[in-house]
């Protein structure tokens, strides 16, 4: 599957480049408020979909190499949250709590950030117009749980053996692809992902 992935992500990466690159010269060249322009607009917002579907992919399957490091789990978490609502158009209707003891643990500090700010962005498209999350980093002698929770409808029981399959999502807008990847940055790091519906999902 590993082998699979990379020969996609590369055949699919080039012809995506160019769509990109030409994309963005008609950005330069129409107008600013041009139809040409909104179209364009769309074609790349498009590739960056595409892109975050390929890098997903690549990460669910990976051979598990890790770079690990010794890090500060709660100030992981702090970057993971700003960068989720780096990305939202209205940041402050979500109400971000950061609890928990500055928690120094080992492991790979990328694929940990990325987990995480996977579950809050989660959290966040649970409550499309807004509300609390709540992260907590809870210190062990075996290591760190990282527990997000949200106060959205929660998941469907009858979705619950299947949320974390890839491609598997209950949003028209999703890709089904953020809590596989979480939980296969659980599993290389010997933790798990467990989710408590209706609101929280565990990452240990």
């Amino acid at each position: 599957l590993g082998t699979m992935a990379g020969g996609i992500a590369h055949e699919i990466r080039n012809p995506l480049h160019a769509i990109q690159g030409f994309a963005q010269l008609l950005c330069r060249e129409a107008d600013g408020d041009s139809r040409a322009t909104r179209h364009a607009v769309r074609i790349q917002e498009g590739v960056n979909e595409i892109e975050s579907i390929v890098a997903s992919m690549l990460g669910i399957a990976g051979e598990g190499e890790l770079r690990v490091e010794t890090f500060n789990a709660r100030a992981l978490v702090r970057e993971a949250v700003e960068a989720v609502l780096s990305e939202r158009e209205v940041p402050d209707l979500w109400t971000m709590e950061l609890i928990g003891p500055a928690a120094t643990i080992q492991a790979d500090r990328i694929k940990v950030r990325q987990a995480v700010r996977n579950l809050v962005a989660n959290a966040c498209d649970a409550q499309p117009a807004g509300g609390p999350v709540r992260v907590e980093t809870i210190p062990s002698k075996k290591g760190v749980t990282i527990t997000v929770t949200d106060a959205g409808p929660g998941v469907p029981s009858k979705d619950i053996e299947r949320i974390c399959d890839p491609f598997f999502t209950t949003r028209a807008e999703g890709t089904g692809m953020g809590l596989a990847l979480v939980q296969r940055v659980a599993e290389l790091h010997g933790g798990i992902l467990e989710l408590q519906s209706p609101n929280s999902g565990l990452l240990t």
